[in-house]
């Protein structure tokens, strides 16, 4: 059995990175142990080379009959301790001596404590180190603990730092798929050099590209049904004609009018989500809002700055009439209708809002608001009029003009239609 193992794939770089790691954290840990255990010995051996070094400048200063006030003024000089005995008998040069200064060892050598000792006659002395220099060494290890938790916390940090880096393109998939999921079908990724990724982003790129043909597809059959649907439509007005009055000839002439608004809604959103049919002029957008102030004297309008925009001025226009008139449609009650236009300018760009109290939209059916011919009430209630391409339009009309629209919205309390502009 083979196993093939991708430099490139993301497992390798995270293994690798992930292995140096350790690596490099296992070798620490070794020099650790071993400064840390064996600063013992380094400080014991010198202490001991210490004082061995003193012995025979020990050995001319000690006088016999021994004087503990000698041996005081000798150890305070040298920075250490005297403990002389003969028998039972003993002299210190300091009240506390360490209690290894009193053990019996063979060999000095194979000590594990600082000490020294030499003969005077039939008096041994023993050297030891002054204990106030001995804390030195918990000191001297708690250095060597600290800085090795400093390297490894550093070693963790870097570590965590290449891995979000091996995993950047996981963001960028992500927002890829937010921007499509939002209608962007223009979104492309570009290979990130890891061989799984890559695979990805050649399946993201041709499953964009095919929801983007199957939407054409779909608004191009129903501009076709739309056109078909003229011929035998005007052929059945004129037959209508010769058919005497009654309830049911008014019926069908009514249902015969709202198929043609429907074919015209249809035609008129595919042209004017053409942005190459634009009538592009300057203008200020006030004269806008005071247009749409004429026609609908109940608009409460705010704004934060002024400013100028290129587009065709009857197109947009068209655009926020439909908005009002849907905020106006939804209303709870006619009589407390309180509809909002606010416009200026944020850190995204030039904007107006719409903001109503209406009877608002549920969650749910946010994602499919700009779908054609959708209605929130299931039911189609022909209570309320429109056949669902109000917003469908709105939203080829933004387009085209290189904007886009955001639909918010409580259910129960009202919507909040934000328009982007260019």
């Amino acid at each position: 059995m083979i196993i093939s193992f991708n430099t490139k794939g993301l497992f390798a770089k995270i293994f690798i990175t992930l292995a140096f790691a350790m690596g490099i954290a296992f070798i620490a840990a070794m020099l650790f142990f071993k400064l840390y255990y064996k600063l013992d010995d380094t400080i014991i051996k010198r202490e001991k080379e210490s004082l061995r070094a003193l012995v025979p400048t020990i050995r001319e200063l000690i006088e016999l009959p021994i004087d503990e006030k000698n041996l005081e003024s000798i150890a305070n000089k040298y920075k250490i301790k005297i403990l002389v005995t003969e028998g039972k008998t003993m002299w210190k040069s300091h009240h506390k001596i360490p209690p290894f200064a009193f053990k019996r060892s063979k060999n000095l050598k194979e000590s594990p404590f600082p000490l020294s000792r030499f003969k005077i006659g039939s008096h041994q002395v023993t050297l030891v180190p002054n204990e106030k220099f001995l804390p030195k060494i918990p000191t001297q290890k708690n250095k060597v603990l600290f800085n090795f938790i400093i390297f490894i916390v550093l070693i963790i940090a870097l570590t965590m730092v290449v891995i979000r880096k091996v995993l950047i393109p996981i963001k960028k998939l992500d927002a890829a798929v937010q921007q499509v999921a939002d209608g962007n079908l223009e979104t492309k990724l570009t290979p990130l050099g890891i061989s799984e990724f890559d695979r990805l982003v050649e399946t993201f790129n041709l499953m964009t590209i095919k929801i983007k043909d199957m939407l054409e597809s779909r608004n191009q059959l129903l501009i076709d049904v739309a056109h078909e649907l003229r011929t035998p439509l005007t052929r059945s007005k004129l037959a209508l004609e010769f058919i005497p009055d009654s309830d049911e000839k008014k019926q069908i002439k009514e249902d015969i009018v709202d198929l043609e608004k429907i074919i015209s809604s249809i035609l008129e959103s595919e042209r004017f989500g053409n942005k190459d049919l634009l009538l592009l002029e300057d203008f200020n957008i006030e004269a806008l809002i005071n247009d749409l102030q004429k026609k609908f004297p109940f608009l409460k309008i705010e704004s934060s700055e002024n400013y100028s925009i290129n587009g065709d001025y009857e197109r947009l226009k068209l655009l926020f009439k439909n908005l009002i008139e849907n905020a106006v449609k939804y209303s709870v009650d006619e009589n407390k209708t309180r509809i909002e236009l606010r416009y200026g300018r944020d850190n995204v760009g030039k904007y107006i809002q719409i903001k109503d109290n209406g009877i608002g939209v549920k969650k749910e059916n946010l994602k499919n608001i700009f779908e054609p011919f959708y209605r929130a009430d299931p039911s189609r209630n022909k209570a309320i009029e429109g056949h669902g391409l109000g917003l469908y339009m709105c939203q080829k009309i933004i387009k085209a003009h290189g904007g886009h629209i955001e639909f918010e919205s409580v259910f129960g309390q009202g919507s909040l239609v934000t328009v982007y502009l260019k």
